[in-house]
């Protein structure tokens, strides 16, 4: 429908269709293409629709902006799903030493940790517990934490004040995790950072940059 309307210069994508804006799309660019998801597409000069994930990129993004490095670290990743998945690509493209990917369902995590490894074979990407001991990088990327009665989503008692902790979850801005990572000593970043910084990329996507309305 979407496609028939010829004033449709791009749009954002948002759960459950991210998937569907990947492959509804005439062409992908690089990460959607990795990850097969899409949060973002724009219309071309031909009316053809092009289509790019940028959940991974807003990541780095915004770890970078904190002040915090991503390579040559050790990273847990708790969680596979879309934005997990996307989060694990950039982790390895950026540098990252090596990425332990955790899930509830655990051959999601094994898949990914594959699919990494394909893509980028001297990253050293594996499925493995939620505990960041060993890590100097950990990242929630569940929806756990959203909701006061949430578990942890990782093994919070082997955090130290070495390791940066970020969680992608944006409300409440504190999550639990991030809380208690403060308590501890650690480095943190919050979740609406992620976002903020995908904007910008989103605004040079669509060329919106410095367009009248």
């Amino acid at each position: 429908g979407l496609k028939r309307l010829k004033n449709v210069r791009g749009l954002i994508v948002s759960v459950p269709f991210k998937a569907a804006a990947r492959r509804l799309s005439d062409r992908a660019g690089p990460h959607a293409t990795l990850i097969g998801t899409a949060n973002a597409v724009r219309r071309e000069a031909d009316g053809s629709f092009t289509c790019e994930n940028f959940d991974g990129l807003g990541f780095a993004a915004a770890l970078k902006k904190g002040g915090h490095a991503i390579a040559g670290r050790r990273a847990l990743l708790a969680g596979a799903g879309g934005a997990g998945s996307a989060i694990a690509f950039v982790l390895a493209s950026e540098g990252a030493a090596a990425i332990t990917i955790a899930d509830a369902e655990p051959a999601r995590a094994k898949a990914l940790a594959a699919a990494v490894l394909r893509a980028y074979p001297k990253v050293r990407a594996a499925a493995g517990p939620a505990d960041p001991a060993g890590h100097d990088l950990v990242v929630n990327a569940t929806p756990m934490g959203m909701k006061p009665e949430d578990p942890f989503p990782l093994a919070v008692q082997n955090l130290t004040p070495a390791m940066t902790v970020m969680d992608i979850v944006m409300k409440p801005r504190e999550t639990a995790l991030l809380a208690r990572a403060r308590e501890i000593g650690c480095p943190v970043q919050y979740g609406a950072a992620m976002t903020d910084s995908q904007m910008d990329l989103w605004v040079d996507f669509l060329g919106l940059r410095g367009a009248k309305a």
